[in-house]
């Protein structure tokens, strides 16, 4: 894997969340880009019911 620089306009944030360890292991067992996977369900589930502020 190469090493990158800084983005010009970083278009992701870290963030440390727990998660269960079934729905790690059922996350990685799909293949790779599993935190695609997870950040693409949460953008779905937020979208289909706005977080309140």
């Amino acid at each position: 894997m190469g090493v990158y620089g800084p983005q010009k306009a970083p278009k992701k944030v870290a963030a440390n969340i727990c998660l269960s360890p079934d729905a790690i292991r059922e996350l990685k067992t799909a293949g790779d880009r599993w935190q695609a996977r997870v950040s693409a369900t949460l953008r779905h589930i937020s979208n289909e019911r706005p977080i309140a502020g």
